[in-house]
């Protein structure tokens, strides 16, 4: 698990925003901005104030909102999500519908995907996450990640095409995930998760650098604020047994930790003339192939685990 607060998705907000509410104000009677307004105000108005307000509301607020629902009668959940049907509205992004004059764009998932920098799945930071076009393909454009919705749109489909409800993950995450409604960790959130949990390599015996059977990586939960959701998200996506296969991987950290001390990354660094001088943490990242700052780990696959073992086992 990984946040995606530093990426540029938040920059695509008000996007996001303006091209359903033109929507709904200028093509779809059915979805009018006032009686969707009256909704809210009805069902959600000691939290919020409109529709506007439910398509930007901020991870805090959706869980808010979605921990409101939860309290409420059985019956009072059935009347909200018969009204709220907008699932429908959801389907219509993935759709490309909607159109944004303001931008002069047609506003879209392939949009939004084609735009992001987020290369790596916030879940699992194991796949690449990019949208590409297949020239021999009857749908041209192809994709290596899903719309995972972090609290369900079947469950709560008032949140269905809520911005930060939205996460741009791999397929293999979104299977498994699928609509299970523990409090999992919203990626948007702005947390370091070197705070919340980290990876721990264990050898069992000599030789673990040349020999992966005699490797045992374990996961440490560190107390606060969010360890119950970290705890559940990973445990959904079957972080940690998925992270176990990966030992070819893990014995070329341990071997790049031999070549690559920070002694010689330093001797490195003092060879390169002083105006084309990098920082030493980005010339070590160059040689990792991966980044250390935890603001940036969604640009790189296994830049958490790579961190962590950098840190937490010795050479």
């Amino acid at each position: 698990m990984i946040s995606v607060h530093y990426s540029n998705y938040k920059s695509f907000l008000e996007t996001h925003s303006e091209s359903i509410l033109d929507y709904c104000n200028t093509t779809a009677k059915k979805y009018s901005t006032k009686k969707i307004d009256a909704l809210v105000k009805l069902h959600f108005g000691n939290i919020i104030n409109n529709f506007e307000d439910l398509l930007k509301a901020s991870p805090l607020k959706l869980y808010e909102i979605k921990t409101y629902f939860d309290t409420l009668p059985l019956t009072d959940k059935s009347i909200i999500k018969t009204d709220f049907d907008l699932e429908t509205l959801y389907n219509y992004f993935i759709q490309g519908i909607y159109e944004n004059r303001k931008l002069g764009i047609k506003y879209s998932s392939s949009y939004l995907a084609d735009n992001l920098d987020i290369f790596t799945c916030p879940y699992c930071n194991e796949n690449f996450t990019y949208s590409f076009r297949y020239r021999g393909s009857v749908t041209p454009i192809r994709r290596t990640f899903d719309w995972d919705h972090i609290y369900s749109k079947i469950d709560y489909p008032f949140l269905a095409i809520s911005f930060f409800n939205l996460v741009p993950c791999c397929k293999a995450c979104n299977f498994v995930k699928l609509n299970q409604n523990a409090d999992f960790f919203n990626p948007h959130l702005n947390v370091n998760v070197n705070n919340s949990y980290f990876f721990l390599l264990n050898p069992i015996g000599a030789g673990f650098i040349t020999d992966t059977s005699k490797l045992e990586l374990n996961l440490v939960l560190i107390k606060t604020k969010y360890k119950e959701e970290f705890k559940k998200s990973i445990e959904t996506i079957g972080l940690l047994e998925r992270y176990k296969t990966h030992k070819e991987i893990i014995k070329d950290i341990l071997n790049k930790q031999r070549m690559y001390p920070i002694s010689y990354i330093s001797a490195i660094s003092n060879q390169i003339p002083l105006a084309n001088k990098p920082r030493l943490s980005r010339l070590r990242a160059t040689l990792y192939g991966t980044n250390f700052n935890h603001q940036y780990y969604y640009k790189r696959p296994f830049s958490k685990l790579t961190f962590d073992i950098l840190n937490y086992t010795k050479p």
